[in-house]
């Protein structure tokens, strides 16, 4: 789950940086014209949809996450559940095992 929670913060910086980018890019279209001005216009709204978007997207993932914690939780419980079942299954297999010498070697001795 870290590695999702380090996704989610290097997406939200990046919408925030593409957001920063189409404002300097609009505060900036003074200094152009012609076919430049439509193609930095176009550019600046591409960049703020799609940053206000990964923002908007990291603030409800990391919300939900902060709502939920019982879900990454539960997540590594059920691995140590997975792990103790396998551990008790080879403990019940060699029990079994020694059983079975120890009653060959009985039969053995009569």
């Amino acid at each position: 789950m870290k590695r999702e929670n380090g996704r989610i913060i290097f997406y939200s910086l990046a919408g925030v940086y593409l957001v920063y980018l189409a404002y300097n890019m609009i505060r900036d279209l003074g200094q152009v014209e012609g076919v430049e001005k439509i193609i930095m216009i176009i550019a600046a709204v591409v960049f703020a949809v799609f940053g206000a978007g990964l923002v908007i997207w990291g603030v409800r993932k990391g919300m939900e996450q902060m709502k939920n914690p019982s879900v990454e939780e539960a997540g590594e419980a059920s691995e140590d559940t997975e792990e103790e079942t396998e551990a008790l299954q080879e403990k019940t297999d060699l029990e079994a095992a020694l059983r079975e010498t120890d009653k060959l070697e009985s039969s053995e001795e009569k």
